[in-house]
């Protein structure tokens, strides 16, 4: 493609996906200019020019739209309902249908995508089996997720979270295994798919991830999602986390309407990574078809446990990414080690070896 240096690229949000996005805009000589709430994170030392302010600001937001070419946004957290501009991609159309956990399930339905059995809670709901209960908006790393195992807690959750059509309820899935991939589409409806992953989860959120994974049902369920992104006519890069069940069968968990922690390794471990494939997707560029990876490689999370400076100690094997977050507190991501060897078990046995080595 063609550099576009007389060209900007608006980002909503500032944290470390926003800055990971403009590390790949600067790659195709983009001018980057993020709307956040605050200079202390961490996309806005990289940034061209920074706004400030307020996502529910509709007049502020609206206002900065003007100054740029092409618009994304690193979460799917904000409301865009009212903002209807061609530039932003995914569409705000696409970003609302897919950040209400209803309205997501309802589409995985409509294009039998296989999913979890699920329902809108309402005060008839009675205990019956063991559920995972699921704030509608704003839920991530395990935030606006309640698993009730019998009728006292079922009982108690109700009676403490009165506004139950907040929240779906979904049959618990005893799963063996985690896994995740990412799809882009292109305007011209090209399609660009990341290898698929397999995710460990610890205290709720994303540890580690590991891949190139195989699994026999991948390329059926890989059909159908691309008729669904093109029917939506989707823009951009969308993630899929999976349950695989014993019988090699997959179920789509959730899908999350952006670059995604599960995709952070492509960064090494792939010609193009998940933040230049959304960006090309963005500007219109037709995608490659695959993106490869010959190699095994893994990705840990660097989850913060308190206030202390990290002192890092990662070798030549190890890629440590360091968000050059503000404040360091227990549960948050603060960076992450990908490496890369012959095979994904070698590359994730360096990855946790480095990761023990940061003072969080």
């Amino acid at each position: 493609m063609s550099f576009k240096f007389q060209k900007t690229l608006g980002i909503i949000g500032g944290g470390q996906l926003a800055k990971m996005l403009i590390l790949s805009a600067q790659k195709w000589g983009l001018k980057t200019h993020i709307f956040t709430h605050s200079l202390d994170e961490p996309a806005s030392s990289l940034a061209g020019k920074v706004t400030l302010g307020s996502h529910s600001d509709k007049k502020a937001l609206i206002s900065w739209l003007k100054t740029c070419d092409w618009i994304t946004t690193e979460s799917e957290f904000v409301d865009l309902k009212s903002v209807k501009s061609q530039k932003i991609q995914p569409s705000p159309k696409n970003i609302n249908l897919f950040r209400d956990r209803l309205t997501q399930k309802q589409t995985l339905e409509n294009y039998k995508l296989s999913t979890s059995p699920f329902s809108l809670l309402t005060s008839d709901n009675t205990f019956k089996k063991p559920s995972v209960l699921k704030k509608r908006l704003f839920g991530y790393d395990g935030y606006g997720t309640e698993i009730v195992k019998n009728k006292n807690s079922f009982t108690n959750f109700m009676n403490t979270n009165p506004i139950h059509n907040d929240w779906i309820i979904e049959d618990h899935i005893n799963f063996s295994k985690e896994l995740a991939f990412s799809l882009v589409r292109s305007k011209e409806n090209s399609f660009c798919t990341l290898p698929l992953v397999e995710t460990k989860q610890k205290d709720s959120k994303c540890f580690w991830v590991k891949g190139p994974v195989k699994n026999k049902n991948f390329e059926d369920l890989l059909k159908k999602a691309k008729k669904m992104m093109k029917d939506l006519d989707y823009i951009g890069l969308l993630t899929f986390e999976l349950f695989e069940l014993k019988n090699k069968s997959l179920l789509i968990n959730e899908i999350a309407p952006r670059v995604h922690n599960s995709g952070h390794y492509s960064i090494e471990a792939l010609n193009l990574s998940q933040f230049d494939l959304h960006l090309l997707a963005v500007m219109g560029e037709k995608l490659p078809k695959k993106a490869h990876s010959n190699l095994g490689f893994a990705m840990v999370n660097l989850i913060g446990s308190n206030t202390k400076k990290p002192v890092i100690n990662a070798t030549d094997k190890a890629s440590l990414h360091w968000y050059g977050k503000t404040e360091n507190r227990k549960g948050r991501k603060m960076g992450h080690i990908t490496c890369i060897d012959k095979s994904s078990d070698l590359a994730l046995k360096t990855a946790l070896k480095e990761a023990g080595k940061q003072t969080l």
